[in-house]
């Protein structure tokens, strides 16, 4: 049974997490790594764990090892630290996405979206709004 200064404690650490993530994390870090595949077939975005970056996501997805080699494009994302996403952070994300895309000639197409833990939400908050606005990815 959890006592009142327990309970306010989880609380309290809930509200940091929580304020936490709705604050922008400056990082040196790059934002993004694109893998081409030489000859497409599909293209797999993934959003990394709460903590992670694109290294713990290669590490944790051993699947993703010479993938393109099978027609697979991956764009590992270092959009990281958050557990929900603005709507302006929706709109923000989508134009990145698409700048990502238009830039590397990469098209629009089987795009399968994903991610690690909380990094799993990010991509379904992001789908979610990919499809209601009608976004060419």
């Amino acid at each position: 049974m959890m006592n009142i200064q327990s309970g306010n404690n989880v609380l309290l650490a809930f509200f940091f997490l929580i304020h936490c993530s709705a604050n922008e994390i400056k990082s040196s870090e790059k934002l993004y790594e694109l893998r081409i595949a030489p000859k497409q077939k599909a293209v797999l975005i993934l959003f990394p764990c709460f903590s992670c970056n694109i290294q713990n996501s290669k590490k944790e997805a051993k699947f993703l090892r010479d993938i393109e080699n099978e027609g697979v494009t991956t764009l590992l994302l270092n959009y990281n630290m958050k557990l929900y996403l603005s709507e302006s952070e929706k709109k923000e994300y989508s134009k990145e996405l698409n700048l990502i895309f238009d830039d590397n000639k990469i098209a629009k197409e089987n795009i399968f979206i994903g991610g690690f833990s909380s990094g799993g939400n990010l991509a379904l908050l992001l789908s979610n709004h990919l499809i209601k606005t009608k976004n060419s990815l």
